[in-house]
């Protein structure tokens, strides 16, 4: 993106403008539009450092550039500003809901996406993709467009019903009372002759005439500069900006850029010396450089550039100079390395620019085949194929240049070959590198023993495998690489077993290297220490690299790591902990981090919570959901290996396929849980609980009781006061009117599994241990009484299990409000991991939809204190968010009645008071929703407490500071 023109003091404040912007969250779409040089970039600049000072709500903000317009490179940078992981879609539509849903999760904050330089994308196959999102935008979404064409929007119709502003060149240009501000600061008396094209006036200020033209930039500064300076300043255009260093290539001399160019006006100079000439000079590059010292420039900068490992903008200036062998030379370089120094996107990108007949270059093949990769692996397979069989007749490369593209192609094949599965095409692999390694090419050595390794281990031989690592040479390899060898490597220790020897090899590798790759290191570390038994270590471990992720703000691994400890204490059953590290998942917001391991890390964890609250039926439903595994053993699929095979036996094919050490003893412990057979003695309890979960040990006991035909089911309401029902009629005899029965039942629903003596302290701490021994019989009785009245005398209920001496209910035959309540509440969660707020949305409704009031409402003890506090905050959590997301899907009547009823039960609470106020701002009621913003302001002010960001945000678009 060419910069905004250099200033010699800051840019003046233009408040009429400034104001217009702040409005942008209150349209839907918003637009600048006007000429270079009119302030659109600046205006947007000081817009966002104001939206900073004094938050309405939140800016995600991309610059466009001549990548955008291709409809990946588009989607991944909007994506990346507003946090949604995932591949972007072919479909446009469909790209834009994963957007808009992803805006929507934010609810009630306003987001608002700004595209600068949009006019780059006019006609191109991404102009569809910001149609879509405008159309499907959230009422909490807003568009803000900069451009200098008036974009292909229904931006009167939009206008015509209040919801959209437009912004021309008349109101972006000076008003006479801003030109003479301007000239003030800039020492130019500009009163007399006002210019209104704020960068004509920047080159007034600069010393240019006062009767300025748009051809004056050509026809006068251009014309004033000496030779050298002029070939300076376009060589600089044509590379797009630099520094010292790129501007004394482009010269053939030192140079100081940032000295020479100082008598130029409109140009940028960074803090770090990069120097930058605005757009305006682009179009004046005719009258700075012949077309050959254009194709020069363009190609030492390309060569400039690539040598610093940027790449993608060295083949592109490449290409534009029309030398499409140079450009294929540093596609080949680029691609040679790994992890590859171009994505596939912008590879896609770039090979769309070059003709067919000029791809004869290995490395446009090499890029074809990878681009193909994405669409289909048998396509890229057959192309990378062909590639390796003419690599050795393939003109104009060195010897080092045909091994490097030879390596890079082996290597792709063999994640193909991993990837389908296919041990011949591996095993081809691994023998066309051997030459190579024979000659020890690092990374030939590397690659073969990576290949050679998984081959070994899909069949469970780990020490074959770890014998294939012993040929890399890793003083010839980058410490980067050499680190995610050593990382494979105790990941083969680990599978067959041996947790101290990969967690020395993790050690070794977070010594080598710093930043995420340590990070990554030490993670796995704490994973072997886990596999070893130590899980409290491992958790304590597992806890310290999650901090360091978000100190370094390593989102996605954060998440990931996140989900590693919820998952970790959720299998020793810490399941409130477990809840909570989970419920700090930043999915919320709408941060789309939930790769492929985070979420079979939280399928497990959803799946241990529905097994601690009774509701199997919910939990093999999450646990289905876990992908098989593929060989690649991925340090997420130790913990749900048991569990899996524990729970859904036909399964277990799957798992019992990788016969390696760690997974084939958790699929042995699971089997013998799921077989109802004794855990195997000569395995340690410690280490029995790291690889099968607290949650599955005492169904180890025994089988499930069968449910005869026939047999009566209950329903168990406990939000508000307790009731029963009995296929589907209310209880009312004698024995269910007594409190205390009631009670009991409440205490062994919310506290079981119980043995009788911590029930009787639970419902009778005052009295006797023999006193209260008793009242617990009798109440048991009555309780059976009331639940089974047909039963013989002394027999215990059925809807009480009795595990030795244990009392607890029958997952089987009750059903229990409180545990629906959770479930959905777990599948507003799962929803929103997967960027579905409607989904969430329905679950949290369900789940509002069975409040009655407080748990066992009608019950005086001291016992359900706790538990009373706890689930009136999760319902306030749970309708809060329901408004949110309501709100977001423009049902403000349905987000004012969730908010509503928060605030009947907490009226000081600051989320849904927010909320009210948001929803009556949307409503248009600004009176209402100041009145309610207040009140939350005020109910903050009584409690000495600072009022949160977001509420700060509604605040200040209503005007109060």
């Amino acid at each position: 993106m060419l910069g905004p023109p250099s200033r010699r003091t800051a840019p003046i404040q233009r408040p009429r403008l400034l104001e217009l912007t702040r409005e942008r969250f209150s349209y839907r779409l918003m637009t600048f539009v006007g000429g270079a040089g009119f302030g659109k970039s600046t205006l947007i600049r000081q817009a966002l450092a104001d939206n900073v000072a004094e938050p309405r709500g939140i800016d995600a903000c991309i610059e466009c550039t001549a990548d955008d317009i291709h409809l990946a490179e588009l989607s991944s940078r909007l994506r990346a500003v507003l946090e949604v992981d995932g591949v972007p879609l072919p479909d446009p539509s469909a790209d834009a809901r994963a957007l808009a849903d992803a805006i929507a999760l934010r609810s009630p904050i306003d987001v608002c996406v700004i595209i600068e330089d949009a006019h780059l994308l006019a006609g191109a196959p991404s102009w569809p993709l910001v149609r879509a999102l405008l159309d499907r935008l959230p009422p909490n979404g807003h568009l803000l467009l900069s451009t200098r064409v008036e974009p292909d929007l229904p931006v009167a119709r939009l206008a015509a019903l209040g919801t959209a502003a437009f912004i021309d060149e008349q109101d972006l240009a000076f008003t006479p009372e801003e030109c003479a501000e301007f000239g003030e600061v800039r020492g130019l008396d500009l009163t007399a002759a006002p210019i209104a094209w704020p960068a004509m006036a920047e080159l007034a200020a600069a010393g240019a005439s006062r009767h300025l033209r748009r051809s004056y930039l050509v026809q006068e500064v251009v014309a004033a500069l000496t030779p050298g300076v002029r070939r300076l300043l376009g060589a600089v255009v044509v590379a797009e900006g630099a520094d010292d260093a790129i501007a004394s290539a482009l010269m053939g001399r030192p140079v100081n850029v940032a000295d020479e160019l100082r008598p130029v006006p409109l140009v940028h100079v960074d803090d770090d010396g990069w120097v930058q000439p605005h757009d305006l000079w682009r179009q004046a590059l005719a009258d700075l450089l012949t077309p050959d010292e254009q194709r020069d420039a363009q190609d030492v900068a390309a060569i400039t550039l690539a040598s610093r490992g940027r790449m993608a903008q060295g083949i592109r200036l490449h290409c534009d100079a029309g030398n499409w062998e140079a450009a294929g030379r540093v596609a080949l370089a680029a691609l040679s390395i790994q992890p590859p120094a171009i994505a596939t996107a912008s590879l896609a990108q770039l090979l769309d620019v070059v003709p067919v007949d000029r791809r004869t270059h290995p490395g446009w093949q090499l890029a074809g085949a990878l681009v193909t990769y994405e669409r289909s692996l048998t396509a890229a397979r057959t192309a990378l194929e062909r590639l390796a069989e003419r690599l050795p007749e393939a003109p104009g490369l060195s010897n080092d240049e045909r091994n490097a593209a030879l390596v890079s192609t082996m290597f792709h094949l063999g994640t193909i070959g991993r990837r389908m599965a296919d041990e011949d095409l591996l095993a081809s692999v691994a023998e066309r590198l051997a030459p190579l390694a024979a000659v020890r090419h690092p990374r030939a050595l590397a690659v073969r023993a990576s290949v050679r390794g998984f081959l070994a281990q899909i069949h469970g031989r780990c020490s074959e495998g770890l014998e294939a690592f012993d040929d890399v040479d890793h003083g010839s390899i980058s410490a980067e690489q050499s680190a995610h060898v050593l990382m494979m490597v105790g990941n083969l220790h680990l599978l067959d077993g041996r947790a101290e020897t990969a967690s020395a090899r993790y050690r070794e590798a977070a010594a080598k290297t710093s930043g995420s790759v340590r990070l990554l290191a030490e993670e796995l570390l704490a994973t072997a220490r886990w596999a070893a038994g130590e899980t409290e270590e491992a958790i304590a471990a597992e806890q310290h690299c999650l901090e360091a992720a978000d100190r370094l703000g390593l989102t996605s691994r954060a998440a990931q790591f996140r989900a590693m400890l919820s998952a970790m204490l959720a299998m020793v059953g810490r399941i409130d902990e477990a809840k909570e590290a989970f419920a700090e998942l930043p999915v919320e917001l709408g941060s789309r981090s939930a790769d492929g391991e985070t979420m079979a890390l939280s399928l497990l964890t959803l799946t241990l919570i529905e097994l601690d609250r009774g509701d199997r039926a919910a939990a093999l439903a999450f646990l289905a959901r876990i992908p098989a595994p593929d060989g690649n053993c991925q340090r997420a699929l130790f913990l749900p290996a048991a569990t899996i095979v524990a729970l859904l036996p036909e399964r277990r094919d799957e798992w019992r396929k990788i016969e390696a050490g760690l997974i084939r003893e958790a699929a042995a412990l699971g089997m013998a849980v799921g077989g109802s057979m004794p855990l195997p003695v000569a395995i340690p309890l410690e280490r029995a609980r790291a690889l099968v979960p607290v949650a599955l040990l005492p169904a180890a006991t025994g089988p499930e009781p069968a449910v005869e035909a026939g047999a009566p089911r209950f329903s168990l309401g406990l939000l508000g006061p307790v009731t029963m029902r009995r296929d589907d009629v209310a209880l009312t005899a004698a024995p269910w009117r007594r409190l205390r029965v009631r009670e009991l039942l409440a205490a062994i629903a919310l506290t079981g599994p119980r043995s009788r003596e911590q029930l009787a302290e639970l419902l009778w701490p005052d009295q006797a241990e023999g006193v209260a021994a008793r009242n617990l019989r009798v109440n048991l009785s009555y309780l059976g009484d009331a639940l089974d009245p047909d039963r013989s005398r002394g027999a215990p209920s059925s809807v009480i299990t009795v595990q030795g001496n244990l009392l607890a209910l029958s997952p089987m035959l009750v059903w229990v409000d409180l545990a629906t309540f959770d479930g959905c509440r777990a599948r507003a969660r799962a929803a929103e991991l997967d960027n579905d707020p409607a989904g969430a949305l329905a679950a949290l409704a369900e789940a509002i939809g069975l409040w009655r009031g407080d748990v066992a409402a009608e019950i005086d003890a001291e016992w359900l204190d706790d538990i009373r506090r706890q689930r009136r905050a999760q319902y306030v959590v749970s309708a809060s968010r329901a408004g949110e997301l309501a709100l977001a899907a423009g049902d403000t009547a349905s987000a004012l009645g969730f908010a509503d009823q928060v605030l009947e039960v907490d009226p000081s609470h600051e989320r849904a008071g927010r909320l009210q106020a948001a929803c009556l701002l949307g409503a248009g009621n600004r009176s209402g929703a100041l009145a309610a913003i207040r009140a939350c302001l005020q109910h903050c002010d009584d409690m000495g407490v600072d009022a949160e960001p977001e509420t700060l945000v509604i605040a200040a678009r209503l005007g109060l500071s």
